[in-house]
């Protein structure tokens, strides 16, 4: 359940639209997760940085973090991409999505 104050909620997301998508998000994870030796895919912010970094159609994102502490947990995962080979997660979220 999303809380009242959630961002998903404030720019109109649906979460009952969005419901299956996310338990086969959910269920592919763990496997995704111990395919190879490199930082676990934990969060949606991870998510979306994989889709969209690996997306060969996006030139570029826009960050919208709310603090500095969520900023820097985002530049260090964006170093995980740089280094680790997140290709398979990107194949498959893109069949999922």
């Amino acid at each position: 359940m999303y809380p009242s104050d959630s961002t998903f909620l404030r720019r109109g997301g649906d979460p009952e639209k969005v419901a299956a998508t996310l338990d086969q998000l959910r269920s592919i994870l763990p496997k995704l997760n111990t395919d190879f030796v490199r930082p676990p895919v934990k969060t949606m912010n991870h998510v979306g940085l994989i889709y969209t970094a690996l997306n060969p159609q996006f030139s570029g994102m826009l960050l919208g973090v709310s603090s500095v502490a969520q900023l820097s947990e985002t530049l260090d995962y964006w170093r995980n991409l740089e280094t680790y080979d997140y290709g398979d997660v990107w194949a498959a979220l893109y069949r999922l999505l």
